[in-house]
């Protein structure tokens, strides 16, 4: 089975542990529904914050 392009994408801004562990607490939270898609995004988002990244 092949993983989506997609898929690559999250799996790489998953791959900070720290970010990963703070997305199932506050994206992943018991009563949120979150798409793939928003999920990545936070994650993205979250690891240009860490790098200290600013991107119009």
């Amino acid at each position: 089975m092949d993983l989506s392009w997609q898929g690559h994408e999250l799996l790489s801004a998953m791959r900070d542990d720290s970010l990963w562990s703070k997305a199932k607490k506050v994206v992943m939270a018991e009563g949120k529904s979150w798409t793939i898609e928003v999920l990545k995004a936070w994650l993205i988002e979250m690891a240009k914050q860490k790098l200290r990244i600013s991107v119009p």
